[in-house]
């Protein structure tokens, strides 16, 4: 009697810890649910095969550029399309940044590969319109949409092909693929560097006898459709202060905080210097702006961060000058800083200039040399611009540190990992 009701008790618990086994493996399976284009050849599949470099943490994942749907009314903002809002290397745009497939107007075919294929609403191609600027970040503005497959609220199998039709282009163009989610409010958002070929066309105005992609509805100052169009013969006015309620267009110069900006393209209350709308044409030492995480910066703003001078050498936000490429070593201003004197007591994390490089002491010192004594840290070289290792910073492929004098490359994600003796550092 006792061994039955044991095995009476002993099934409830079974079957509800299987219930529990197959609820977790469902729910995984849908939270697993990634993607990308794998034929042509996505920018982020390129990052992974390594055709790309220094393209950050994407080349583990290509498959989780997922952000939310309904573009292009929802979505990632302009400027971070190509990242998802997530993965902010591939933002970067500029005509040579990118390695590019050849590719022909008129039916192509595009292949998604799916790492856990997920319910689809639908799948939609975009491409940038001809004389798109091709060293700015994609925008809405510069996107027109030419195919949509219907999805059918179905689970597609592991890899799925389309064709479709391509319009005329020449040069190089964005292609932007979205998978739309049939079961979440997310999408995936690839986008494809193609070459087609030919000469490729000048930037101009958007065509207004197309329909155009409205924009995210935060961004109502770039909308082309109520953009009056600049006047390209008016002559060049001095510049004068900005001013937030004055409407700049395109060639346009203001000043702000003694550095000198042009507007490339229509503009109103967007501030000089934390806008990719403004082009800084001259910039004012005294008046360089201390670097801002959630700032946007475009190739030549220059920021000052912990004292000294750095230069974007591409499109950045959230990239901490000093540990990433994007960033060009300048000089050293800091004020606060002051040159090494052999009769002065220097203490723990005081920082000195010696022949204009930064070092920081370890410990109590006087006398001791900056360069030829272990009681001195190299924090940045005026020759290399190339920051010292840290412990504690996370480095990406691509990242340069120097570490005992010596120039280091990471070869993929590290931390911790010190350079002369882990294989995730090649010397340079």
């Amino acid at each position: 009697m006792w061994l039955r009701m044991s095995r009476i008790a002993v099934l409830p618990i079974f079957f509800g810890a299987l219930i529990v086994l197959l609820s977790t493996f469902s729910f995984t399976n849908q939270a697993s649910a990634h993607g990308y284009v794998s034929q042509p050849e996505s920018r982020a599949l390129l990052c992974k095969q390594g055709d790309n470099k220094n393209c950050g943490k994407i080349i583990y994942e290509p498959q989780s550029l997922e952000a939310p749907g309904n573009f292009p009314i929802g979505g990632p903002a302009d400027g971070k399309i190509a990242s998802a809002n997530i993965f902010f290397e591939l933002d970067t745009q500029t005509r040579l940044r990118w390695q590019k497939v050849p590719m022909k107007k008129g039916p192509n075919q595009f292949k998604w590969k799916f790492t856990a294929p997920h319910v689809t609403a639908s799948w939609e191609y975009y491409i940038t319109r001809t004389g798109w600027d091709t060293n700015q970040p994609l925008k809405r503005a510069d996107l027109q949409k030419f195919c949509t497959v219907d999805g059918k609220k179905q689970r597609p199998l592991s890899e799925v092909k389309h064709t479709c039709n391509i319009p005329e282009r020449t040069g190089y163009h964005v292609i932007l693929a979205v998978w739309n989610i049939g079961d979440t409010k997310n999408a995936f958002y690839n986008v494809i560097d193609a070459d087609f070929g030919g000469k490729q066309a000048l930037p101009t105005e958007p065509d207004k006898t197309v329909d155009m992609i409205p924009l995210t509805p935060s961004k109502p100052s770039l909308a082309p459709e109520t953009q009056p169009s600049p006047d390209k013969d008016k002559p060049t006015q001095p510049a004068v202060k900005w001013d937030q309620g004055i409407v700049y267009v395109e060639g346009d110069q203001a000043r702000f905080e003694g550095s000198l900006y042009e507007a490339k393209w229509w503009t109103r209350g967007d501030l000089p210097g934390d806008s990719a709308v403004w082009k800084l044409l001259e910039s004012s030492t005294s008046e360089i702006r201390d670097w801002k995480m959630k700032n946007v910066y475009t190739v030549g703003n220059q920021v000052l961060h912990e004292g000294i001078v750095y230069e974007a050498q591409w499109w950045t936000s959230g990239d901490t000058p000093g540990e990433k490429d994007v960033w060009k070593f300048i000089k050293i201003i800091n004020a606060d800083v002051k040159k090494w004197e052999k009769k002065l007591v220097y203490l723990v994390g005081n920082q000195v200039l010696y022949n204009n490089d930064l070092y920081e002491a370890k410990w109590w010192t006087r006398g001791d040399l900056p360069g030829d004594s272990a009681v001195w840290t190299l924090v940045k070289s005026a020759a290399t611009g190339v920051p010292q290792w840290r412990t504690t910073n996370v480095y990406v492929t691509g990242d340069h540190v120097m570490y005992n004098g010596n120039l280091y490359e990471a070869k993929w994600w590290t931390r911790a990992n010190v350079p002369s003796d882990s294989v995730q550092w090649k010397r340079k």
